[in-house]
């Protein structure tokens, strides 16, 4: 198994950089180092290379300090124009980067101030979190006019904190009825694609109802929007753990590609020309679902894979993952402090260094324990060994899942829902078949698309009655870290991860539990 598992690590041999990349970046938020004393690092670095490769030394060393001290640049926050703001109302003209809904139909989002009045003129260019209460459909690309009632951002907890981590010092709500210039290009192509899937997702056979609560939270599901599901809904999927599956991923983007993959090979489409017509398709669903981090890694990690299959190279996933952080991050350094970001790569990376050779030790042992088994046994004998396989594969991946999201889910959410590992096994598995049909309804013609949508609201009302019998029983640890121990926490876990094929004992499979387990344990105690 050590073979199998420095092979993975292998991979990507710029891992090590890209994780003291982000390293440097989360060091130089946290602990506010300043701009003089890294550009002295910086220089020192840059010498450092320069001397070894004269010297025609391993630049392993040097490299690694550059890429730490290069994140620690890169992510020095901008400054608050306004340090010492008290509410008032200005005349703000908004660009919306992210917009979304709530139960009750207002919109709200992160968006950058393109003007203002003076009393707030120098906060042109900087981000703004707004809620604008009567306007109802702002969508990513929408200009937003008007009064609004800005407020400073204060105490760094909750919500609060993750607005100061995206460099975001005020608030800015509607003081009246705002004024909204629709999106331009390419935006609006991004909002007709929506609205072009949302229509196609709202048919049903049976005479149900679109505002039924399970086509509700199928488009939820599809759509990335989590303003389709009721009050309800989200307390009990986030109290069973199973509010990952609404959140848009490899699961969904995975799927589509797929359903691409086949129609192009009905049409004997040739392999290298496949790249160029499918990727512009799975990019502008992800752009549809606002770019959302977990989908962004899903794209690049999927066109990484796509693009070396074409050309006669073998996919790597682990190095595909890695490119997909680095890059994620170095276009926004801000990403790192980001909830779905953070919970989007510590879990896939557990599972592609803990779970993928937890499986293969745990087969092996099983099959060892049973002895002699037929190479081709009967069809009964077959199923059974498949759905202990699927089983064995499914708690592997809860339980990486879960020990890498727990400190993140305290940090940010003050909780840890301890059934997760168990329930997301068979709650993906009914979001694999709703996504699935969701997929082949965008694709599929018009008069199709009522079955696979009734299938699919369907499942997902199987879902949610399900989620409402395993809240009342969910066990839930509610406890709440700091940032700082939080990321302390997964680095330790990184750092473990990396460690595996230097430790031979079966302690291997119990040291990344086990530092979650002690972090959350010390802040429950003290």
């Amino acid at each position: 198994m050590t073979d199998v598992n420095s092979k993975i690590r292998r991979q990507a041999p710029l891992a090590k950089y890209a994780f003291a990349f982000a390293f440097g970046i989360a060091l130089s938020r946290y602990f506010e180092i300043g701009a003089n004393i890294l550009s002295a690092l910086l220089v020192l670095a840059g010498a450092l290379v320069f001397h070894f490769i004269i010297a025609n030394k391993n630049l392993r060393l040097p490299m690694i300090l550059l890429a730490f001290i290069s994140g620690a640049i890169i992510s020095i926050p901008p400054q608050n124009p306004y340090p010492d703001f008290t509410s008032q109302e200005a005349e703000l003209e908004i660009f919306a980067e992210r917009a979304g809904r709530n139960e009750k139909g207002a919109s709200y989002g992160i968006g950058k101030v393109l003007s203002a009045s003076k009393n707030f003129a120098k906060a042109k260019g900087s981000k703004i979190w707004f809620y604008a209460k009567d306007a109802k459909d702002i969508w990513q690309g929408d200009k937003i006019r008007g009064s609004f009632i800005v407020r400073k951002v204060e105490k760094e907890e909750g919500f609060n904190n993750y607005l100061l981590n995206q460099n975001i010092f005020f608030n800015a709500y509607s003081a009246e009825k705002t004024e909204i210039e629709s999106a331009k290009f390419p935006y609006s192509l991004y909002k007709s694609a929506r609205e072009y899937i949302a229509e196609k997702l709202g048919t049903f056979y049976g005479g149900k109802n679109a505002e039924n609560e399970g086509a509700r939270a199928f488009r939820a599901m599809i759509l990335g929007d989590k303003s389709y599901l009721s009050k309800d809904a989200k307390n009990d999927f986030k109290l069973t753990g199973t509010m990952h599956i609404f959140a848009v991923s490899g699961l969904h983007v995975g799927m589509l590609a797929s359903i691409i993959y086949f129609i192009l090979n009905l049409l004997r489409v040739p392999k290298k020309a496949a790249p160029a017509i499918s990727l512009p398709i799975l990019f502008l669903y992800v752009s549809v679902c606002q770019s959302a981090p977990s989908a962004m890694r899903a794209f690049i990690m999927i066109s990484a894979v796509w693009i070396s299959s074409a050309f006669l190279r073998k996919p790597k996933t682990f190095a595909s993952l890695v490119a997909a952080f680095f890059i994620s991050l170095a276009f926004n350094p801000s990403n790192l402090f980001d909830a779905g970001f953070a919970l989007s790569y510590s879990v896939v990376l557990a599972i592609v260094l803990y779970a993928v050779e937890l499986d293969e030790a745990l087969s092996q042992k099983i099959q060892n324990l049973r002895g002699f088994e037929l190479k081709n046994p009967p069809l009964p004998r077959r199923i059974y060994l498949k759905c202990e396989r699927g089983i064995i594969a499914g708690l592997c991946i809860g339980i990486a899942a879960m020990f890498a999201s727990a400190p993140l889910c305290s940090c940010y959410f003050g909780y840890v829902p301890l059934l997760s590992a168990f329930l997301s096994i068979p709650f993906v598995l009914g979001a694999t078949a709703a996504v699935a049909c969701g997929a082949a309804s965008v694709v599929l013609p018009n008069f199709l698309c009522p079955i696979t949508n009734s299938i699919a609201a369907f499942i997902l009302e199987i879902m949610l009655n399900s989620a409402k019998i395993f809240s009342d029983l969910a066990v839930v640890l509610n406890v709440k870290i700091s940032p700082v121990a939080a990321f302390a926490c997964e680095w330790a876990i990184l750092a473990s991860l990396f460690l595996y094929p230097e430790i031979k004992s079966p302690a291997k499979w119990i040291l990344p539990p086990a530092i979650t387990a002690a972090t959350l344990l010390s802040a429950a105690i003290f």
